[in-house]
């Protein structure tokens, strides 16, 4: 998991703070890929629209984030190609953890069959990766 500022487990929220508003409920969005430099590419895309973002490499590390009781997430954002479980299983066993939580699909791919396999098994969107 890391903020930000880091691709490591340095997660300082102060850092945050100043990002949302005393008076606005903070949006949190658990970006998962085991590609850093996708990881970067998302938060730079994020953080200055007022997310905070968190990340993870693997989907067994998005799991265990999800369950922090310290956030509540608000959006995930998933590669679907990842060693370990796939982004599609991972969506799925994020929405039994977290039913109203909203999922995005990514892929570096353009093959027409994968976006649609994301939508039917419920991701709210697709993503080409840039």
């Amino acid at each position: 998991m890391t903020t930000t500022d880091s691709a490591q487990n340095n997660f300082e929220p102060q850092n945050l703070a100043t990002s949302t508003p005393a008076f606005e409920k903070p949006h949190f969005v658990l970006v998962v890929d085991d590609d850093p430099s996708i990881l970067s590419v998302a938060i730079d895309a994020l953080t200055p629209a007022g997310y905070r973002c968190l990340t993870a490499r693997s989907a067994k590390q998005a799991l265990v984030t999800l369950q922090d009781p310290n956030y509540i997430f608000d959006l995930m954002i998933s590669d679907v190609l990842m060693s370990g479980m796939n982004g599609i299983d991972l969506m799925k066993e994020a929405v039994e953890l977290l039913p109203d939580l909203p999922v995005i699909i990514m892929s570096g791919t353009s093959e027409v069959e994968t976006p649609v396999q994301a939508l039917r098994a419920g991701s709210a969107d697709y993503l080409i990766k840039p």
